[in-house]
């Protein structure tokens, strides 16, 4: 499942990104998911949600939108 490894990087992504602004607080990231990217939605939610914990316990709260 590859769903796994692009929810990875779309945390390491935004926790990047929030480091390069300076926020020390992420409440929400949006993801949009192209119809070509043969991504199944369900599961690329379960993974965003199961690694999310794993890389920073500090997002457990955060709201995830996925488009």
């Amino acid at each position: 499942m590859h769903e796994f490894a692009l929810a990875q990087a779309v945390v390491d992504a935004a926790l990047q990104a929030a480091e390069q602004a300076g926020i020390t607080r992420i409440k929400k990231i949006v993801v949009g998911i192209g119809e070509l990217q043969q991504i199944e939605r369900d599961c690329f939610e379960f993974a965003l949600k199961e690694v999310i914990p794993l890389s920073d316990p500090s997002l457990a709260q955060m709201e995830i939108a996925i488009e």
